[in-house]
């Protein structure tokens, strides 16, 4: 039975990236030398799942394909698009229905908010940035509310905390 995780990084406030995308605010983080558990989280992945925008914003990073090594890539998208290192996928439902395995969401918002509107996700893996935006991509923009349960903290270095949510049945 196929497993649904987001894990994506937000700020204190709820945002994952800047209204233009960026996602600067993680520079400082990301060069800390500490992985935040990601390592050993990519290792019990099978599938990634991510949106167009997500794509194209990391996928030009040198280490992009390397990172993801052995993983089936999938990319939601509504327009044209060609890679063959890269499935595509279209209807979040169909596309858990037929893959296998462990499946990481890990972006976009809209890409969220869809596996979310259908009850998808099974697991939420939060990695908090001690960072106040005051605005941008918000990560639970217009979802109607969910009680989750909690699973595990993890602290790191920095002030960054991962919170691992389960769906509360």
């Amino acid at each position: 039975m196929n497993k649904v995780t987001l894990s994506i990084a937000t700020t204190i406030d709820g945002y994952i990236a800047r209204d233009n995308g960026s996602v600067d605010f993680l520079d400082e983080f990301n060069n800390m030398g500490t992985d935040f558990g990601m390592n050993d989280f990519i290792k019990s992945v099978d599938v990634i799942a991510m949106g167009r925008t997500t794509y194209d914003q990391y996928s030009s990073h040198p280490d992009f394909f390397k990172f993801y090594k052995g993983k089936q890539i999938y990319i939601f998208t509504r327009s044209e698009f060609e890679d063959t290192r890269i499935k595509i996928a279209r209807d979040p439902k169909q596309f858990v229905d037929q893959v296998d395995g462990h499946i990481w969401l890990l972006g976009g918002a809209s890409l969220i908010k869809s596996f979310y509107d259908l009850e998808l996700i099974d697991e939420y893996t939060l990695t908090i940035i001690p960072v106040i935006l005051g605005n941008g991509v918000s990560l639970f923009d217009h979802l109607d509310g969910a009680r989750l349960h909690l699973v595990a903290v993890e602290q790191f270095d920095g002030g960054v905390v991962n919170l691992h949510y389960s769906k509360s049945e």
